[in-house]
């Protein structure tokens, strides 16, 4: 019971970031409403949060990390330069996720990566290091975190020998 208790917050979480998200993109209250009961009464909503496992918490950090990268894309586009309030708090989210499950490593990376490109291509190389460099460094306090998940991705045991196989 505990734990789907825990699911419920985590799907408000993620209703409330997803309405910011919605309406920032769109401008449209009625749009963002719309998605948040469209995406609430899915079936793949009631799946993951029915049952108690981390894509739930992973969904909600993913929609935080969005939000805020989206914060942080249109302050660019806007002033020519990230601000922190907006920017911490996507790293924040980011390795939040990267310590909740692997997907969240995916996720990001590829954000980023494609966000970065998007700043080098618009001449924006100081905003491009600095939004790299701290999802580098989101990505560098979950090997700090978890040192054994690094060595389980590149194939070595907790002991240091080479798994077979």
């Amino acid at each position: 019971m505990f734990g789907f208790s825990l699911n419920l917050v985590f799907l408000v979480g993620t209703q409330i970031f997803l309405y910011l998200l919605t309406r920032k993109i769109t401008k449209s209250e009625v749009v963002a409403l719309l998605t948040c009961l469209f995406y609430g009464g899915g079936m793949g909503t009631a799946c993951i949060f029915t049952y108690v496992r981390a894509y739930s918490l992973l969904t909600m950090l993913c929609v935080m990390y969005t939000y805020y990268a989206a914060c942080c894309y249109e302050t660019v586009k806007d002033t020519g330069k990230l601000q922190k309030r907006y920017v911490i708090p996507a790293a924040i989210a980011a390795a939040l996720s990267f310590l909740t499950h692997y997907y969240g490593i995916a996720y990001v990376g590829v954000y980023t990566a494609f966000f970065c490109i998007y700043l080098l291509c618009n001449k924006k190389i100081k905003s491009m290091l600095i939004y790299g460099a701290t999802m580098l460094g989101s990505l560098g306090v979950f090997c700090v975190m978890y040192p054994s998940a690094v060595k389980s991705v590149v194939g070595f045991e907790e002991s240091g020998g080479l798994v077979a196989g």
